[in-house]
């Protein structure tokens, strides 16, 4: 039997970070492709890379680009949302009716 992965929503979902992990993310964005991709871009129920992928092709990045700056990308997010976590008006909580 082959293994199975379940991914799931939980930032809006379960918990609540107050915005710490889209404002990891556009940082991230700004600083490897020096643009935070389209203002209002939705990223509900996307893994983080593809958050970077479908966020950077409509900025106009082309996909030789965007996988060239994935990988820092990412460390560069994991390290801001680090950061922003551990402001108290931050801390990930979580939402009314999950224990």
């Amino acid at each position: 039997m082959s293994p199975m992965l379940y991914l799931f929503d939980i930032d809006g979902t379960l918990l609540s970070s107050d915005g710490a992990g889209r404002t990891a993310m556009e940082a991230a964005l700004q600083a490897v492709f020096g643009t935070r991709g389209p203002a209002g871009y939705r990223y509900e129920g996307m893994t983080d890379p593809l958050i970077v992928r479908e966020s950077m092709r409509h900025a106009g990045l082309d996909d030789a680009t965007i996988e060239a700056g994935m990988s820092e990308v990412i460390a560069r997010y994991l390290e801001g949302l680090s950061v922003a976590l551990q402001d108290p008006a931050r801390l990930a909580r979580a939402l009314p009716g999950v224990p």
